[in-house]
């Protein structure tokens, strides 16, 4: 494992910036994907300039980093790292079955396995707010119903981390006894 771990290292300090960008486009996505007619409001809002458009995104976005010690947000750092090195991993994979001559199943397949595994861990982060009503049709304007949200989105945050971190891993030991059998 310690192996894998740096064959990702190594990886990720080749192009820092893409890596980062990818980071940031992941917590971004993760975070206000489910709250896209927010952005809507926001952005067909005709009483606001561009300006504070802008404003809006980036201050909403440094809050999310502001607050790294809520377990909520930590979650969701965590979950969309390890994301972005599966996505640069899934990268490095495609691009290398791209130049291998005659495995194009093998690639279609890889690929599926590994967009397969970010849909099945992302799928969490739309159910969780409809399995809020765990905390009772009578919890509706309550703090339970809030901290029932939050105890879920950690725990499927925390399922994810562990099911595309485990395939991430996976990928780089692939990865890396293919570079080492080369």
């Amino acid at each position: 494992m310690k192996i894998n771990l740096w064959f990702i290292w190594v990886l990720v300090k080749k192009k820092p910036l893409r890596f980062i960008f990818l980071w940031v486009s992941m917590l971004w996505l993760f975070t206000y994907l489910t709250s896209l007619d927010l952005f809507g409001a926001i952005w067909s809002n005709s009483f606001l300039s561009f300006a504070d458009k802008l404003r809006f995104m980036f201050d909403s976005f440094t809050s999310i980093i502001s607050n790294v010690t809520n377990l909520r947000v930590l979650s969701l750092l965590v979950f969309s790292f390890v994301t972005a090195v599966n996505l640069t991993l899934m990268w490095q994979t495609i691009k290398r079955k791209r130049n291998t001559k005659g495995s194009k199943a093998s690639a279609v397949g890889s690929v599926g396995a590994i967009v397969g595994s970010h849909c099945i861990a992302c799928g969490g982060s739309f159910v969780a707010p409809l399995v809020t009503t765990l905390a009772g049709s009578g919890a509706y304007f309550s703090g339970a119903r809030v901290n029932t949200a939050i105890a879920l989105s950690v725990g499927i945050n925390l399922i994810a981390i562990l099911f595309v971190g485990y395939t991430t891993l996976k990928l780089a030991d692939q990865e890396k006894n293919f570079i080492l059998s080369t």
